[in-house]
């Protein structure tokens, strides 16, 4: 939707999300304790059926059915509604969380602590990522190390860890989302009416 190089952005999110597919189950026991374990193979069997599920059929469909490929793509302008949705049901948990599931021990500035770590770490990866691909890749590598696939990570956080821990996943969503949005709104600004 900004006008960069689809290939490398889903390369490097692929390649990113695989990669901490293989790496959540080694580094969790690590910053959970030597008492916290994970069995790895159902971790890895849901990983492969959110990230790779998903690329393998498109790829099937690509290769093997091109005309249904083609009235597929016809209709690519709702995926940014299907991204709304997402978002909104991100948001909605988060939000019922901090209402129904918040201790009363719990406090409003870990909440805050929480988000404005979120807003940080976003805006370091958003912008090292322009540094890094400089003039010709700064858009697609700012998208790759900003935008991540943080459902696995809300995932692992509420069947491994914590609801809590889910905040942080979940406030990244919202950060990088919002920063998105307004790089589409720059980017492809409204029509006036005439």
């Amino acid at each position: 939707m900004l006008g960069g190089r689809v290939e490398f952005v889903a390369g490097s999110v692929l390649l990113t999300n695989v990669t901490a597919g293989l790496l959540f189950p080694m580094v969790l026991p690590f910053l959970l304790g030597s008492s916290f374990t994970m069995e790895t193979a159902p971790f890895l069997k849901q990983t492969v059926c959110i990230i790779l599920g998903p690329l393998v059929v498109a790829q099937c469909l690509r290769m093997g059915a091109p005309k249904l490929t083609q009235s597929i793509l016809r209709f690519r302008r709702f995926s940014f509604y299907l991204w709304l949705a997402v978002l909104f049901l991100v948001t909605a948990n988060a939000g019922s969380f901090m209402r129904t599931q918040w201790h009363s021990g719990g406090s409003m500035a870990i909440i805050g602590q929480i988000a404005l770590l979120a807003v940080v770490i976003c805006a370091v990866n958003f912008t090292l990522g322009k540094r890094l691909g400089g003039n010709d890749l700064g858009r697609e590598t700012s998208q790759s190390l900003g935008q991540k696939n943080t459902i696995l990570t809300i995932w692992i956080a509420l069947t491994y860890v914590n609801p809590l821990v889910a905040l942080g996943p979940t406030f990244y969503v919202l950060c990088h989302n919002t920063y998105n949005a307004w790089q589409l709104a720059r980017h492809q600004p409204m029509q006036k009416e005439g």
